[in-house]
């Protein structure tokens, strides 16, 4: 069985590149024009005197030239996992007439220091921008590149960078505190894989089956020592919540109006940075300095973390290298940094592949302004347990008299995750089918499509439920039936009763049999459902291991043990209307 580390990681570079040999093949990137050398294990002092590892690959009878700094914590060299990244970056960057500097992150592999994730980069990555344009190679222009972590050591570095040309972040975010909690309960299965991986100097291995296996351990706090028989103390710090605090001074709240760097921003629809990726966006446009405000460009497609293994449908044009992206990067860089006439201005904002329809279109704005929010109302008879029940979606609104369903939620029995933005190998789209027979969700299908339903922006579900435990959680599910009666995962969410309000250091347990209106947040698609499918959403309250289990006890969640099964009640009447919140194209 594949280990999470090298599973992750190859299938991150896949995505991304295809293959090794991608540059010789992709006809819009070109054949490499230079060859190079390369200066190893360059040690670049911080302003505190540490010392980074750093490569630079240098193309052979070019002088001075521009630089593309790459921060990674994976290693810059061969005894990582990304070490293909390497031949990427020789062939692409270096190729073209680039300096390529790749610089291990502080307190990993060959780098001196210690590796607390996120806390250094801002610093180190001013320190090395500083140290790129300082070299007599350069000719004074730089700019970053890199997916996932490398992308956020790019924001990290990107703020009060007068002389930081341009960024390219891929699948990440400009402040990882937000993507580590979901409507309050913990980002589990991909935090905790990736926090235990990526500890001290090197990589930890481990089997995907004993990862699986330390999911399950209580209290979470001790998951980590379970899985590596050692404390991680980042991984012990989420789910105490204290990173909060730690990692408040990263906080990128009020450093967008200081980015001055245009960015071409790369998401996936699929990815666990989606929304935090879009939201970047609009916060660079609307308040970023020029020329960021004016030249930045995002493009979203259908993928995630990596590649989908054995999807269940597939996306004809979806693929992140068919679109270009690799020659979108260098037409980005050779007009920023080289004076080239690529026409970036005149692309789109965004770039926005939508599903469904498999189509590739152009918008200036998210949500584009013809998009109109449409409630789709629950219905039942009562019934509504599985796939077998009578549920369904309606845009009539709900009776007075309507009845509610109810179902058990057993923590010991957690419905299992299928799909969706996670690491690893288990991402995307997936059948829901097998989920769907369970009579701990509930699921309420649309009447089939006579026409094209297009949805395209952020969506909600609006929950009126109550529950006999003093907290407990609800989950949603957004899919796409298909006309054979497959059932695909488009985009989920969560609500952890006590964080209900938002606020993730002030919990507030509710009181048993008490109906409360919860905002599930299901973050931005663009998915056309067609002639012939049908809508379907799930509401549950578990997803487990994507997210933390909620033992139903109200005890603390690092640290409690005990678990209770809550009766959860949902109500669909003209009172408590719940609804899924749709953005509506109009056809």
């Amino acid at each position: 069985m594949k280990r999470l580390a090298t599973a992750f990681f190859m299938a991150l570079l896949l995505m991304i590149f295809g293959c090794a040999n991608i540059v010789s093949r992709v006809a819009d990137v070109g054949r490499p024009e230079y060859r190079f050398k390369v200066e190893k294990n360059v040690m670049v002092p911080m302003s505190d005197g540490t010392m980074l590892a750093t490569d630079v690959y240098i193309p052979k009878g070019l002088g001075r030239a521009p630089a593309i700094l790459i921060r990674t914590p994976y290693s810059k060299g061969t005894k990582g996992d990304l070490a293909p990244l390497n031949l990427i970056v020789t062939r692409l960057f270096a190729g073209q007439g680039y300096i390529v500097v790749i610089q291990d992150c502080r307190g990993r592999f060959d780098s001196e220091g210690e590796f607390y994730s996120f806390l250094n980069e801002e610093q180190d990555g001013h320190d090395a921008v500083a140290w790129v344009l300082a070299q007599p190679w350069s000719n004074g222009m730089v700019a970053t590149w890199g997916p996932s972590y490398l992308g956020y050591t790019q924001w990290a570095a990107g703020y009060d960078s007068p002389h930081l040309d341009a960024m390219v972040p891929m699948v990440t975010t400009a402040d990882m505190t937000s993507v580590l909690f979901e409507g309050g309960a913990i980002n589990y299965q991909n935090m905790l894989g990736w926090s235990t991986t990526n500890v001290g100097k090197g990589q930890n291995k481990y089997s995907a089956r004993r990862l699986e296996k330390s999911y399950w351990t209580l209290p979470i706090l001790e998951a980590d020592d379970a899985l590596l028989g050692k404390t991680v103390q980042f991984y012990d710090d989420i789910v105490t919540r204290r990173v909060l605090d730690i990692l408040a001074i990263t906080s990128y709240d009020d450093k967008f109006q200081r980015v001055s760097a245009p960015v071409l921003s790369i998401a996936g629809w699929y990815d666990l940075f989606a929304k935090y990726q879009i939201e970047d966006f609009q916060r660079l446009k609307a308040e970023g300095q020029s020329p960021a405000r004016k030249m930045s460009k995002i493009i979203v497609g259908p993928w995630g973390h990596g590649f989908f293994q054995n999807p269940p449908v597939k996306f004809p044009d979806g693929g992140i290298i068919k679109l270009g992206q690799l020659g979108r990067t260098l037409d980005f860089y050779g007009q920023l940094m080289k004076g080239e006439d690529n026409g970036v201005e005149s692309w789109p904002d965004y770039t926005i592949f939508v599903m469904g329809r498999n189509e590739w279109i152009g918008l200036e704005q998210w949500p584009p302004p013809e998009v109109s929010v449409r409630p789709m109302y629950l219905v039942s008879s009562g019934h509504a347990n599985s796939s077998r029940g009578d549920g369904s979606l309606s845009w009539e609104d709900p009776s007075e008299e309507a009845d509610e369903d109810y179902y058990i939620y057993d923590p010991q029995d957690p419905v299992p995750t299928a799909g969706g933005p996670l690491l690893g190998a288990d991402l995307g789209p997936k059948k829901q089918n097998k989920i769907e027979e369970r009579a701990d969700v509930l699921v309420y299908t649309s009447e089939e499509m006579t026409s094209p339903l297009t949805i395209i922006g952020p969506v909600s579900v609006t929950l009126y439920a109550s529950s006999d435990a003093v907290d407990t959680d609800f989950t949603a599910k957004l899919c796409d039936v298909y006309p054979d009666g497959t059932s695909i995962n488009l985009t989920d969410g969560i609500i952890r009763a006590r964080f209900r309000d938002g606020d993730l250091k002030k919990p507030e347990l509710i009181e048993p049999g008490k109906t409360y209106e919860y905002e599930i947040d299901l973050w931005n698609t663009a998915h056309a459902f067609m002639p012939g499918h049908k809508a379907r959403l799930q509401i549950s309250s578990s997803n487990f291991p994507r997210f933390d289990r909620n033992l139903n006890t109200g005890e603390d969640v690092a640290s409690g043990s005990s678990m209770e099964e809550a009766g959860q009640t949902i109500f669909h009447d003209a009172e408590r209307p719940s609804r899924i919140n749709l953005p509506v194209v109009p056809e």
